[in-house]
């Protein structure tokens, strides 16, 4: 479940660096971002195994160490699109 979550939100990405694109050809332009009451972030979690047996949590689990891991938040760091960085990571610096 954590890797179809993180699949969306890529492609939400991409979608939306697709429509600013396009807002710059029409010579439109965005007039409010970075605000912090716009702050979204993403979240990963592994689903309650006691009350869904079948999934397979140990890959859940190695996932989300990976995305909350100094690699997987330095790939999320970097991940850009024409220049322009998509996600922001939250984690790093931050232990249990």
């Amino acid at each position: 479940m954590a890797i179809i979550y993180a699949l969306f939100f890529v492609f939400f990405a991409q979608i939306f660096h697709k429509i600013r694109a396009q807002l710059i050809v029409l010579g439109l332009t965005i007039n409010f971002e970075g605000d912090s009451a716009l702050f979204n972030p993403y979240h990963v979690m592994a689903v309650n195994l006691d009350k869904h047996p079948h999934v397979k949590y140990d890959l859940a689990k190695k996932h989300i160490d990976f995305v909350v891991s100094e690699q997987g938040q330095k790939i999320i760091a970097e991940f850009k699109k024409s220049g322009q960085q998509l996600f922001y990571p939250v984690m790093i610096g931050i232990t249990d």
